[in-house]
Order: structure tokens, then C-alpha cells, then sequence
């Protein structure tokens, strides 16, 4: 259950704040650009692959939770 507090901090401290002010249906490119120079500047350097995977892991739930909750059609390759 340690890796769900890690997602909680993750949308809570880098999420939120940086793409928060969205609807989850504006979140394209440019706003994950935007998220990645924001979470850069605030953590003062470049994060680990690791905390990437977790952050990408996180903002990947609240996608899952998008297409669960009928915010989001789910695409499929």
C-alpha cells in the first residue's frame, strides 16, 4: 500500500498544481510539457527514472479513473 500514499503525494504535490486547473479532456501535449518544466523547477533538478515511472504511474491512474468515471473514452491500438 506504500506505492498508493506515493501516487497520492504525486498527484497532491506535482498534479494538481501544475495541471490541476484543466479539465482532463485539455490535458494534450503542451500542458504535459508544461508539467514537466514545472516539476523540474520545483524538485531543482532532473528527477530519477524512478520518480518518473512513479509520477507516470500516478497520472496514468487519474486517466484510468477519467475513462472509469465516463470523462474519457478509452483508445485502443
Amino acid at each position: 500500500m506504500l506505492i498508493y500514499k506515493d501516487y497520492i503525494r504525486v498527484i497532491n504535490d506535482y498534479l494538481i498544481p501544475s495541471l490541476g486547473s484543466r479539465l482532463i479532456t485539455n490535458i494534450d501535449y503542451a500542458a504535459l510539457e508544461n508539467f514537466e518544466a514545472e516539476r523540474i523547477r520545483k524538485m531543482g533538478r532532473n528527477p530519477t527514472s524512478s520518480t518518473l515511472h512513479t509520477q507516470n504511474a500516478a497520472l496514468n491512474r487519474v486517466f484510468d479513473e477519467a475513462v472509469i468515471r465516463g470523462f474519457l473514452t478509452e483508445a485502443f491500438k
